[in-house]
Order: structure tokens, then sequence, then C-alpha cells
């Protein structure tokens, strides 16, 4: 099994696989995601676009640290 990148929300600390932060972003509205107007949100890519998600992976400890 290949190892999926895992994401940090850095406000709330969730932890969650790229493919689970996609779904919540698919499962809401593009305001809501990026808190901005529609309109604002147009160019906008959920991931590239989204700095409150830092790319993370586990220490020898199993704390989450930048990757």
């Amino acid at each position: 099994m290949k190892n999926e990148k895992m994401y940090m929300h850095e406000v709330s600390g969730d932890v969650a696989s790229l493919s689970d932060w996609e779904s919540e972003f698919n499962s809401m509205d593009v305001e809501s995601w990026f808190g901005k107007e529609e309109s604002d949100c147009e160019n906008l890519h959920w991931l590239n676009d989204a700095p409150w998600l830092i790319e993370v992976e586990q220490d020898k400890e199993g704390e989450w640290v930048e990757a």
C-alpha cells in the first residue's frame, strides 16, 4: 500500500490524508472552504490555494512535523 501524503490544518491541528481533505472540500461550498465570496474563489485550487493545510509526516517519536 502506497503511503498517502498527510496534511495538518494549521488552526485546528486536525491531520488527515490528502484524499480525506479533498472529500471534505467536495462536501462543502467554496465560500466555506476558502472563507471568501464565491467570485473570489473562481480560480483557486482546493489544495494549492489553501495555505492552512500543511504537509506533515510523523517523526521518530510519532509527533506530526512539517514535511
